[in-house]
């Protein structure tokens, strides 16, 4: 019953779609197979251009309540990784992954992996004897690369193994030189280091099956060395890590950490629900509404030491960056991304792409925020398939971040100089609003924000003013020097000549430029610690203070502090009790002997009216007359 509402299920998918997304087939030897690649899925294969470089393959298991493995095949992004294809089986067996990626490649589009028919340039997995075997035989062409945190991971594992007898402490140096050869430099390089574990070193010689292990592992190099991965545009990819944090969305965001009750519901979320978060996410990406933790991404462009003197243009998108520190000189293609710097030279975000985005205003699929209007749409449109929108809906409201021309200027000033001239004409149109389009009249409407709020603020953003600027910094800077110097040489008493030995010695014992940035924002400020607060290090810190915050001194005299008493003084803060008195109110009904402990107050039981009247030797005829005249 539920594979036959799996049927319709996958039917109406399908039909509504106007395209075949999903199929399910049965092997020979009766194992369940799925494909599915979904709209959003299509549009990556035929739209984002790395879909052909390279793609990640990785599997999850203990998914559903009949342990069934789903398959992701990513591509990766700035964005995070994008999904090409995804297929569920009920075995691992190289037979049925065979069959189940020959099934995914016969629902995907025409145009799959960018135009490539038979399929991408890189594969990269786990050390999966099965899984390679499949994809070998059905992507031949492909070039299948190991996930170099497996291969590091699975030797770690080998050292731990008791049977091959390592002692503890060898096990890191045994691991660190495995290491060195995974990430040699040239063939040279990687050959030395392998006759150094073979026949050189001292350790090595202690452990047979460690020297019979690694020749083993060097026979497949191919896969995890990084010598032979520089002639690939791996982009700076060299684990599944896309995998695993994609794999890691699919159980908490997707499944909330849950099995699916069958196979049935299993596909249903995979259809519906992966494929409503990837639209969010490309939509967010396509707006910037980017998440904080960008500013600590790689790729967040950061081209702080790069002069932008130093980048000269030789062709249409091809470039030439002098590094800052040598003679060496790198040649950038900002058309394919790629550097001749040893970080960019397979296709990683670096900075030098990122400094001749910055001049230029180049767009690149490298980085993020995506400040191109094409670039956004394009996400907009993996993400929707809406490629009929205007381009000018991706405008930012500043124009002046937009396009630049080829000189050094980031932002067009003219633009806001005549932003009155421009409101104006905006103005004197609005009066045959109700006949135009309104999208139009909605573009127009952001336009005259955007001339707005550039006639005021767009100066205050322009980055070659600040460059201009900046002699003219240095200029005060060493006047400022020289007025110092000329007051010092005035001096006739020593307090301005203490104090400026006392900055002297201040400066240099600043290590890091983040003290120098805390020293020069704070200069001329009060500080906030009183001086009995502040510790005297004589290990060479400077600008260290007392753990304890400064505050003003007026505001220790306003703290109130409880009495202290026979009891002692709690530590810390004190308590709220100690400041407001419990009233008692809620629990006086209830008990009142209880509530009035709680003020510290011990009252007696109330005595009988009889027995009162016995201790004080009156008749009751005399306490009942008192009673009635209270």
């Amino acid at each position: 019953m539920a594979m036959l509402f799996l049927e319709q299920k996958m039917k109406d998918f399908n039909e509504k779609n106007n395209t075949i997304c999903v199929k399910m087939e049965t092997t020979a030897d009766d194992q369940t197979i799925i494909a599915v690649c979904t709209p959003l899925m299509k549009r990556v294969h035929s739209v984002w251009k790395y879909s052909k470089e390279m793609v990640f393959v990785d599997s999850s298991g203990n998914m559903d309540r009949q342990n069934c493995r789903v398959f992701l095949f990513l591509t990766h992004s700035p964005a995070g990784s994008l999904p090409l294809g995804v297929v569920v089986t009920s075995s691992e067996s190289q037979s049925t992954l065979t069959a189940v990626f020959k099934l995914l490649n016969s629902i995907l589009p025409e145009d799959a992996f960018f135009g490539s028919a038979d399929g991408p340039d890189v594969f990269m997995t786990d050390d999966c004897k099965a899984l390679r075997m499949a994809l070998n035989s059905v992507y031949p062409r492909s070039v299948l690369l190991l996930c170099v945190f497996h291969i590091l991971q699975a030797l770690w594992r080998w050292l731990w193994d008791n049977k091959n007898q390592v002692c503890k402490n060898d096990r890191p140096h045994l691991l660190h030189l495995f290491k060195d050869m995974v990430y040699a430099e040239n063939e040279e390089d990687i050959q030395v280091k392998y006759q150094k574990i073979t026949d050189v070193d001292e350790i090595c010689k202690k452990y047979p099956k460690y020297i019979e292990h690694v020749p083993a592992s060097f026979e497949r190099r191919v896969s995890w060395s990084s010598v032979d991965r520089q002639e690939l545009k791996t982009r700076g990819n060299n684990t599944t890590a896309y995998c695993e944090a994609a794999i890691r969305i699919l159980k908490d965001k997707i499944f909330h950490r849950l099995k699916a009750y069958n196979i049935c519901q299993l596909t249903d979320f995979i259809l519906t629900h992966l494929e409503d978060y990837n639209i969010r996410k490309l939509t967010d990406i396509s707006n910037n509404c980017l998440s904080a933790n960008l500013l600590v991404s790689r790729f967040y462009p950061c081209a702080k030491d790069v002069q932008m003197e130093s980048i000269d243009q030789v062709g249409d998108k091809e470039f030439r960056v002098r590094s800052a520190k040598g003679n060496e000189v790198y040649d950038v293609n900002m058309e394919i991304g790629i550097c001749t710097c040893p970080s960019g030279r397979t296709g990683t975000p670096c900075k030098h792409q990122a400094a001749i985005m910055k001049k230029y205003g180049l767009d690149s699929g490298n980085f993020l925020p995506v400040q191109s209007p094409e670039m956004r749409k394009l996400y907009y449109n993996m993400a929707t398939g809406e490629s009929t929108v205007d381009e000018r809906w991706f405008q930012p409201l500043h124009s002046g971040l937009l396009e630049t021309n080829n000189s050094e200027e980031m932002i067009s000033v003219e633009e806001s100089e005549c932003g009155t001239d421009a409101m104006a004409d905006t103005e004197t149109n609005t009066t045959s609003v109700g006949d135009q389009d309104p999208k139009i009249v909605c573009i127009q409407s952001l336009q005259a924000q955007a001339q707005l709020i550039n006639q005021f603020g767009a100066s205050q953003r322009n980055q070659t003013h600040q460059r201009n600027q900046e002699p003219i910094l240095e200029e005060q800077l060493q006047n400022t020097f020289e007025s110092l110097a000329a007051s010092l040489r005035n001096d006739e008493g020593k307090e301005l000549r203490n104090a400026c030995k006392k900055f002297v010695s201040n400066y240099q014992k600043l290590t890091t430029r983040s003290h120098l940035i805390s020293a020069l924002q704070t200069f001329g400020k009060y500080s906030g610690a009183a001086t009995s607060l502040r510790r005297t290090y004589k290990s060479g810190r400077a600008l260290q203070t007392s753990s304890k915050i400064g505050v003003q001194p007026t505001a220790v005299a306003r703290r109130k502090m409880p009495m202290g008493e026979r009891r002692r003084l709690t530590v810390g803060r004190p308590s709220k009790s100690s400041f407001t008195s419990e009233h008692g109110y809620s629990k006086r009904a209830l008990s009142l002997t209880r509530s009035s402990l709680r003020h510290g107050k011990k009252i007696s039981s109330s005595p009988f009216l009889v027995t009162l009247c016995f201790k004080q030797y009156i008749t009751w005829e005399d306490s009942f007359i008192q009673v009635v005249q209270h």
